[in-house]
């Protein structure tokens, strides 16, 4: 058993108040996250807390009032559609509300987010080659997993890169986090849905990204959806409104605050593909 399944929930509510409260417990780090949520996380227990803020009365009500749709429980319940669906997300050890504001913690996934890994360790051609042939591998695996997803009827509320986790392994594993603001249950996904998730998806600069993985990637996604695509108007449509929305935000990348941490598995990777 491991040590954050024999915490007990009164255990878990206390430590949840004291990092909500003040952010400073000895074993736990501050993780950056949106202005909607606190996320913290300890590597002893492998376990990430992540905290709903309410910001107005409305949302505040609405959780007391309908506890179903509160963030915390939408989180956990696309989780475990995610998991029946046989998709890799977080697992649940335990969830509750500290002053009046849901929170849930859950195991830690392995692997690093997507666009770090294409902006610290992927980026351009000058990687070793076997290290580029297995990249241009991932966005093709990566294009059909996220086919899979639709395929499913699932449509992910977030799915920036670094929302999606890849395991570091010749045959790469894909988890998905940051899952409260799914929708599910679609018998089709929409048209304005698939967009918007892959535009989501391809929200990285071009020098982390070049424009022949993501036409791997396109490529993959439309052979698995198994409609009638027609891909070459889903990638101009995909292209112009990432563009659009790339001209809105500062230059920049994904960037580590430690840039070494995952240079060990990265080279332990390329050892393993010669």
């Amino acid at each position: 058993m491991s040590d954050s399944a024999q915490l007990q929930q009164g255990d878990w509510s206390t430590l949840v108040g004291r990092l909500l409260m003040s952010g400073d417990v000895i074993g736990w780090q501050r993780v950056v996250s949106s202005e909607q949520a606190r996320v913290f996380y300890s590597s002893s227990l492998n376990v990430y807390c992540k905290i709903f803020i309410n910001f107005k009365i409305r949302d505040t009500l609405r959780a007391m009032v309908f506890p179903y749709f509160s963030r915390s429980n939408q989180f956990i319940r696309h989780n475990r559609r995610l998991v029946d669906s046989q998709f890799s997300a977080p697992r649940v050890v335990a969830s509750g509300t500290v002053n009046r504001h849901g929170w849930v913690a859950t195991e830690g996934l392995p692997g690093i987010g997507l666009g770090y890994l294409l902006a610290t360790y992927l980026r351009g051609r000058e990687i070793p080659r076997s290290l580029l042939r297995w990249k241009w591998q991932l966005m093709s695996a990566l294009g059909r997993e996220v086919a899979r997803l639709h395929n499913a009827g699932i449509y992910h509320g977030d799915l920036r890169p670094n929302n999606i986790l890849v395991d570091l392994k010749p045959v790469a594993n894909f988890g998905f986090i940051d899952n409260e603001r799914n929708k599910d249950g679609f018998q089709v996904l929409s048209n304005r849905l698939q967009i918007k998730n892959l535009v989501q998806l391809n929200m990285v600069w071009p020098e982390d990204l070049s424009a022949s993985c993501r036409l791997r990637f396109m490529r993959a996604y439309a052979m698995e959806r198994g409609e009638a695509i027609d891909l070459k108007k889903m990638v101009m449509k995909v292209s112009v409104l990432t563009q659009q929305r790339l001209r809105g935000k500062a230059k920049g990348g994904y960037a580590l605050l430690d840039p070494g941490q995952y240079q060990s598995q990265v080279d332990k990777l390329v050892e393993m593909l010669q």
